[in-house]
């Protein structure tokens, strides 16, 4: 193999591990904003019964 076709050959591979890459990070956050926005709706129902928080006092 010359050395154009490896060189290419490396760029298409590190472009299929970066959107690889891309993807996993997106399902990583959008996983995570669920998990923290189902956490805030439980302590608002289990512990805050659907009152607004006293912050600040």
């Amino acid at each position: 193999m010359n050395h154009l076709l490896e060189q290419r050959l490396f760029s298409e591979i590190s472009t299929l591990i970066e959107k690889a890459q891309g993807a996993v990070i997106a399902q990583a956050n959008y996983a995570l904003t669920r998990l923290f926005w189902r956490i805030g709706r439980r302590v608002n129902e289990g512990v805050l019964e659907n009152r607004p928080a006293d912050y600040g006092k």
